[in-house]
């Protein structure tokens, strides 16, 4: 490929071609006209001294034979100067007197233009070589009348013997406009140079402006053009450089709100060929790349999916687009409830664009279902104490109130419904109150030997009533018995509900002469494991993760006898977390019969809070 010439070299080159043209042009011209202006001049000396000398010979008389005196006198006249020769024509062409030669040699000269005009009575000139020498010679012939008989006188000059023939002169005017030649193509030089210097600024510019650097500035003071030039550039690097930042941070917001939003997008083609996917989706199909290469089958593989979408993009009715509910499988193994929406995010033409919206709505439903459980839950166990004491009410005012002893009977077992009725009721306002606190609970610097202490107190009573032995125990980090105390920052009352209530249940669940043994262990930093193993019949390990719902039950007509609400674990639950920790149940350690729970403190949230 032919290298591009560079401004400079095109400038200079073109003005140096212009410029030695026109000169050469300009001394041919002005050497021509110059020589055209000798040449006149020359024609005129000629004509002056042709009429002084035809004068001298008509004025002078003969003094001996005609020819020779006037041959004679001829060549005196033209004997001051070499280049002057003089001439003398009889009107047959006969030559009667020459200056520079012997007249008898030469030839006849009556077919000489100059000559021929004399003879007919007017004057002639002509410029031709001479047939002597061969010199460009300049010829002007006057009409003379000679004894009367007419004559011709011929002054001829060679160009040669001018002034600007005859020396340097030529020459010197030659040399004289090559350096003046030189020195205009000298400043061509610099100007084409100067010229080209803004012209490289302007580049640089360019070249900066397409690496990004919009920060540059060329600084352009003259000529006038490339300064308006180099000012444009200025305005437009700031409008463009403005408008990179406002798409720059458009492009980080959208990346941003894409890639952090909860529902699963992802962006395809017609071809269902994927051009986006976000983090939420990346977690819902197990996909490590955030723009992954392959088609939207592979990745959602959900026939029910691809069908929805395929049909959206067929006949796009919706103008934001179609929606459907289903159900798929996750990466991780569960089932997760989805809400699937599609639409066209670009104009229609073959390279339109799609959008695949992917709400997870498993936690909704679940919560729904939980609702509907709960609803149902508390009517029927509300129903049960409420049905009772209003039977039993109904029996008393039948006529039942006259018998003492039946009146006394159904009394009693109106209160328990109505202490079991109220039971309910606290434990439902604890959960609400629990779950409307989220993590704003008042914690203080407690001893735990002595909350334990109050614990003790509160669960002894109803284990002496069943017989039942509890064993308490105080572990280090290590797992030996620890002498000291244990002091660290939770909420005194709510600890002591959760304990209580765990080993509340382990007495309540177990039969009488039972064991229930209670440790509490140091965990690092500053936190501690409450441990409650029993002897009793223990839980079934699918129950296990359950039981912490509200109003589950294993055996629910045997808990129902034990008084219980259904409500107490998940009040656990709740405390626990309200603490940054957690409970869980287990199978016994040993392997033996029974269950185990362990409620978790953490130390890292056992700070006071000011509120």
């Amino acid at each position: 490929m032919r290298r591009p010439m560079r401004t400079w070299v095109y400038l200079f080159g073109i003005n140096a071609l212009v410029v030695c043209v026109g000169f050469l042009l300009l001394i041919a011209v002005s050497l021509s006209v110059l020589e055209h202006a000798i040449e006149l001049q020359t024609l005129r000396n000629l004509r002056t001294f042709s009429h002084s000398v035809r004068e001298l010979i008509t004025a002078r008389p003969p003094r001996a034979a005609a020819g020779e005196t006037l041959d004679s006198f001829i060549k005196l006249l033209a004997s001051h100067d070499p280049y002057f020769r003089i001439t003398l024509i009889a009107a047959d062409g006969t030559v009667l007197g020459e200056s520079d030669t012997n007249r008898l040699n030469l030839e006849n000269h009556f077919t000489r233009p100059e000559v021929k005009a004399a003879l007919l009575g007017q004057e002639g000139y002509d410029f031709r070589r001479s047939s002597i020498d061969g010199r460009m010679v300049v010829y002007y012939a006057v009409p003379l009348t000679l004894s009367d008989s007419y004559a011709a006188l011929r002054l001829s000059m060679p160009l040669a013997s001018n002034v600007l023939f005859s020396t340097n002169l030529r020459q010197q005017s030659v040399i004289a406009a090559i350096l003046i030649l030189c020195v205009i193509l000298t400043l061509s030089f610099a100007a084409a140079q100067r010229i080209s210097k803004p012209l490289a600024e302007l580049r640089n510019a360019a070249f900066r402006y397409r690496t990004g650097e919009f920060t540059y500035r060329p600084k352009i003071e003259s000529p006038y053009e490339f300064a308006e030039l180099a000012a444009d550039l200025n305005r437009m690097a700031l409008t463009i450089q403005d408008n990179i930042e406002d798409i720059s941070y458009r492009r980080d917001y959208f990346e941003s709100v894409f890639a952090h939003t909860a529902e699963a997008l992802i962006v395809f083609t017609r071809g269902l060929q994927i051009l986006e996917v976000n983090r939420a989706a990346c977690r819902l199909f197990d996909t490590g790349a955030r723009k992954a290469d392959r088609s939207l089958i592979s990745l959602v593989r959900s026939t029910e999916i691809i069908d929805f979408v395929q049909a959206h993009i067929a006949d796009p009715a919706e103008e934001h687009g179609a929606e459907l509910e289903i159900t798929i499988q996750g990466a991780d193994g569960a089932e997760h409830h989805l809400l699937a929406r599609c639409s066209a995010i670009t104009p229609e033409n073959e390279r339109r664009h799609f959008l695949l919206m992917l709400t997870d709505v498993t936690r909704l439903t679940q919560l729904e279902q939980i609702r509907k459980d709960f609803v149902a839950n508390v009517s029927h166990e509300l129903k049960t104490p409420v049905t009772s004491i209003k039977g039993f009410i109904e029996t008393l005012l039948d006529g039942a109130l006259s018998d003492e002893e039946t009146a006394r009977r159904f009394l009693t077992i109106t209160d328990e419904q109505t202490a079991r009725l109220s039971n309910i009721i606290d434990d439902l306002l604890s959960l609400s109150q629990l779950e409307q606190r989220g993590a704003a609970i008042r914690t203080q610097r407690v001893s735990v030997r002595a909350v334990f202490a109050q614990i003790m107190r509160l669960c002894l009573p109803e284990a002496q009533a069943k017989q039942t032995e509890l064993s308490l125990s105080f572990l280090s980090a290590r797992g030996a018995p620890l002498d000291g105390d244990i002091e660290l920052y939770l909420n005194e009352g709510l600890f002591i509900q959760a304990a209580a209530n765990i080993i509340g249940n382990a007495v309540k669940y177990c039969p009488s002469g039972a064991r229930v043994d209670i440790g509490v262990q140091q965990t690092p930093p500053h936190g501690i494991m409450l441990r409650v193993e029993d002897n009793g019949p223990g839980i079934p390990a699918e129950y296990r993760t359950r039981i912490f719902e509200r109003f589950f039950r294993v055996d629910k007509g045997r808990s129902r006898e034990t008084g219980g609400t259904g409500l107490g674990l998940s009040i656990v639950r709740h405390i626990a977390e309200l603490h940054g920790g957690s409970v869980q149940a287990l199978a016994r350690r040993d392997g033996s019969a029974g269950a185990c729970f362990e409620l978790y403190i953490p130390g890292n949230r056992m700070e006071p809070d000011a509120r």
